[in-house]
């Protein structure tokens, strides 16, 4: 099985979970910011208010479409948390550093927060998006959009689907034709896009470890059946031993 292939083309990875808290939604960034202070390097600790604060406090906490939205980002370095009406989501500052860091990191604070924060988790999601610098992507996967036998890889085109997968459902989205600028990982290209994601509410607060575990083997295993042989081997591919 591949472990991973160089250049890396993830550009971002969110492991969202939607829960309750033990405490009220004001208090919630002062107490995770303590635990993270007692938790990590404090040096690398930098609370950032997010532009939805700027909207009056009924229609953050009552519009449908804000409900997932963020209000407070913690960077921690290499990762950052999100927190939100919706509970809190993990994600990676920069480069990619690979699964077992981000999933440790993931673990080891929900971990704390489960203790001290969390009363309940309803639903886990895992998110990978992908991009392919100068490439339609279309050409270069097992999968085949037709319209009256002709095959569809024009500029733009979005496919996505929902398909269900033991206990997820994993969200296929892939696009060409897009522009991507990220001055942390040095990206102002055209390209393609590729998200993966795994959502489920069959979780418990108990269950959090196992369920991105599992998500993760399904979202890696989904991505590379994906690619062209040729394609993937345009890449240097390193495997499991």
């Amino acid at each position: 099985m591949i472990k991973r292939i160089s250049p890396c083309p993830i550009i971002d990875a969110t492991i969202q979970v939607n829960c309750t808290f033990t405490v009220d939604q004001d208090v919630v960034v002062g107490l995770i910011y303590s635990l993270l202070e007692n938790k990590l390097d404090k040096k690398l600790l930098q609370l950032e208010k997010l532009p939805i604060l700027n909207l009056p406090e009924d229609i953050r906490r009552n519009a449908p479409d804000l409900k997932d939205k963020p209000w407070y980002k913690i960077n921690c370095g290499e990762y950052y948390i999100l927190i939100g009406l919706f509970g809190i989501a993990f994600g990676v500052n920069g480069a990619y550093a690979g699964w077992e860091s981000y999933k440790r990191f993931a673990s080891e604070v929900f971990g704390t927060f489960k203790d001290n924060l969390i009363k309940g988790v309803s639903a886990i999601n895992l998110k990978y998006l992908d991009f392919f610098r100068d490439v339609n992507i279309f050409e270069k996967i097992k999968c085949e959009i037709k319209i009256n036998n002709n095959q569809i890889t024009s500029i733009p085109t979005i496919f996505r689907t929902e398909l269900p997968i033991n206990k997820f459902v994993k969200v296929l989205q892939i696009t060409n034709g897009v522009h991507v600028k990220n001055k942390n990982l040095k990206i102002d290209n055209d390209g393609s896009l590729i998200e993966i994601n795994l959502h489920t509410k069959n979780v418990s607060i108990d269950t959090f470890d196992s369920i991105i575990e599992d998500a993760h083997v399904i979202q890696k295993e989904s991505f590379f059946e994906l690619l062209t042989d040729d394609f993937l081997h345009s890449f240097e591919v390193e495997e499991y031993e």
